[in-house]
């Protein structure tokens, strides 16, 4: 059917263009009017005006014969330059024209146009068409397994469908299902979305958008094994989410998860750990609760064991940031301080003493609150792993790799991180390693 419209559509607009072609040739035409005819009313007038003129005596008879003769001169070199040739376009030439035009539009389109792609594209509608709708819809879990043969063809039916009910949220939440499932994460967070904005009451979905947003801006999935994160920012949205269904019920379990995930990737680790232990005690309860009424326990062994390792996790990395917290103590020089403006820029660094200039950690501050402080007084600015630039380059890799660090601050009016000639900076002071002394004072007493 849907072959047969567009080659209705095609011979249709073919049609068209060849109307609009020959269209005015179709018209009534005037006849243009001869250069000859002109020139002959021209005579005629201007002859009449000769003889006026020797009627009136202003004309002698010589002068009358010498300009009589020069307008026939006139007329006759005219007479034999006629460019009036009109001719009308043979009404046949019109039809063969109309008739042809369709057949080389379409001739050209069998010829040169690749087919392939709507060929395929028209196929999969017709097989997949009311095997999507049962998906999302929800009618089925699974896609068909023919569709494992041709996932493309099975998404655009997709696709398809949900175009034709575009707000409809249980079609998008299953059309964020359907891409997950083809390791699509960018479209399956976008149509999750627009569910979410559609029906933002639904827990469920709710909670679904959350989860995809928290693990896209973390760069990898997993469950509690994923706590640990190529991304140290909790996602706005996300845990507004969270909170939102926290509010609601202080027992939501995957809230709770969600923000012990958030919390754990921020370096809140005690918080962290706190969302653990209540997810722990709820898991705990509705085991023995349905023990005493004789149900099948819902509670796996494997899933306390889960929460008791992420715990002991959360532990042992607040116990490492602890230990890899370092109070950098900044001093600006009382000679450059009229070299110093609000809106300067203040980094303050821990690098290798040896190696790529790459910091381990690092903080941007606004010169600002250096100057805020009282002449003589130190700004304390702390660096520990939350600071790292990457996960596998921080004070914790550095001090179990025996890499000594030297600290530094910098002010900047580019607000650039890389050094510019004319900066203001401190000389590298090494930092304990050792862990036993934290505190690192920092003088910026230098220009580049």
């Amino acid at each position: 059917m849907q072959l047969f419209n567009f080659m209705a559509a095609g011979l249709v607009l073919a049609v068209l263009l060849s109307l609009i072609i020959v269209m005015p040739w179709l018209r009534p035409q005037r006849r243009p009017v001869s250069l000859l005819s002109l020139n002959v009313a021209v005579f005629k007038d201007r002859l009449q005006e000769l003889e006026q003129d020797q009627q009136a005596g202003r004309l002698d008879a010589t002068e009358y014969a010498e300009q009589k003769l020069e307008l026939e001169k006139q007329l006759l070199s005219v007479s034999g330059s006629d460019a009036s040739n009109f001719r009308r376009t043979p009404r046949r030439v019109v039809i063969m024209l109309m008739f042809w035009l369709p057949l080389l539009t379409l001739a050209a389109y069998m010829g040169i146009s690749s087919r392939q792609p709507v060929w395929q594209y028209w196929h999969a509608q017709q097989q997949f068409a009311d095997a999507a709708d049962r998906f999302l819809t929800g009618r089925s879990d699974q896609p068909p397994e023919s569709a494992n043969r041709n996932v493309i063809g099975f998404l655009q039916t997709l696709q398809s469908n949900l175009y034709q009910h575009p707000r409809d949220a249980q079609r998008l939440y299953r059309m964020s299902q359907a891409y997950m499932m083809v390791e699509a994460p960018g479209p399956a967070l976008e149509a999750m979305r627009h569910a979410y904005l559609l029906h933002p009451e639904n827990d469920g979905i709710a909670m679904t958008y959350a989860n995809l947003r928290f693990f896209s801006s973390d760069g990898q999935g997993g469950e509690t094994g994923g706590m640990a994160g190529n991304s140290t920012t909790f996602d706005p949205e996300a845990r507004q989410i969270a909170e939102n269904l926290l509010a609601k019920n202080p027992q939501h379990e995957k809230a709770l998860m969600l923000m012990a995930m958030g919390s754990f990737k921020e370096g809140s680790y005690s918080q962290a750990i706190q969302y653990l232990q209540q997810l722990r005690g709820i898991l705990v309860a509705k085991g023995q609760v349905d023990n005493q009424s004789g149900n099948a326990e819902t509670v796996s062994a494997t899933s306390l064991e889960q929460l008791d390792s992420a715990i002991a996790r959360a532990q042992q990395a607040m116990t490492a940031a602890a230990s890899s917290q370092y109070h950098l103590r900044v001093t600006l020089a009382k000679a450059l301080r009229a070299k110093v403006t609000p809106e300067q820029t203040l980094f303050v660094y821990a690098r290798a003493l040896q190696g790529p200039p790459m910091p381990y950690a690092a903080m941007k501050l606004s010169a600002s609150q250096l100057l805020a402080q009282p002449e003589g007084q130190p700004l304390v600015v702390t660096l520990s792993d939350q600071q790292a630039m990457m996960p596998s380059r921080s004070i914790s890799s550095a001090r179990q790799g025996n890499v000594a660090l030297v600290a530094g601050a910098r002010l900047t009016a580019s607000g650039q991180p890389i050094p510019q000639l004319g900066d203001l900076e401190s000389l590298p002071v090494p930092m304990d390693m050792t862990g036993r002394s934290t505190d690192v004072s920092v003088v910026i007493d230098q220009q580049r």
